[in-house]
């Protein structure tokens, strides 16, 4: 419930402020960032049942699969950040056409919230795998109620816009809350030296990727 409140309240309140047309924009945008985090969520699903298992019989295969599904996350998380920020007119363009341009600074916020949400997941799904349905509930609550004030200040000042920097602010405390209590549920450093690795040749090869695109993007390619 508290979920489904800080993922769609925001096109509520657009919607009683009147703001009709810019609920369109918003959704043009939230849909894209629905469609790019559907790898993660289906890597999500295949992982889920071997940590439970593996978190009751051997601490040490869990900490090796967990870690291999952290890589995986930001291994996805970074590049999508990336490209949806840099492509973000093309892809809106081609699916919507020009009509919805508005859409396109909303999707260049809201991708951040796509590569925070996949990035947390392996530190979120541990609380499920651990049995602490109640302190993942928490995080929920405070997400929905930090969702919930963002939005009535941001929105009547930056439209949809302001729906999107909330978004990605609430994904932000989503991750802080998922990362302290997964620090008191598990004696896992946040990010080990192989992670660290994995996150640092991540970035070079998106940024990399990003030269290119923008390159690219110049000769209209």
């Amino acid at each position: 419930i508290f979920g489904a409140i800080f993922i769609n309240i925001d096109s509520v309140i657009m919607g009683n402020l009147g703001k009709i047309t810019e609920v369109g924009w918003y959704n043009v945008a939230k849909n894209v960032v629905g469609f790019a985090v559907i790898p993660s969520t289906l890597i999500t699903m295949s992982f889920y049942p071997a940590l439970s298992k593996m978190f009751k019989e051997s601490k040490e295969k869990f900490k090796s699969a967990w870690s291999y599904y952290a890589e995986s996350m930001i291994m996805l998380a970074t590049p999508i950040t990336v490209g949806g920020f840099f492509l973000s007119s093309q892809i809106i363009g081609a699916m919507y056409g020009p009509n919805f341009a508005p859409s396109i600074p909303a999707l260049q916020i809201l991708i951040f919230s796509a590569g925070i949400g996949i990035f947390y997941a392996p530190y979120l799904t541990v609380l499920i795998v651990a049995n602490q349905q109640k302190r993942y509930l928490w995080v929920n609550i405070v997400a929905a109620i930090i969702n919930i004030v963002l939005n009535l200040v941001l929105i009547p000042i930056y439209g949809l816009y302001g729906a999107a920097i909330a978004t990605v602010i609430t994904y932000l405390a989503i991750l802080f809350g998922s990362l302290i209590y997964f620090k008191k549920i598990t004696s896992f450093p946040f990010l080990s030296p192989k992670l660290l690795y994995v996150m640092a040749i991540t970035v070079i090869s998106s940024l990399i990727m990003a030269i290119a695109i923008s390159q690219l993007l110049m000769y209209n390619f």
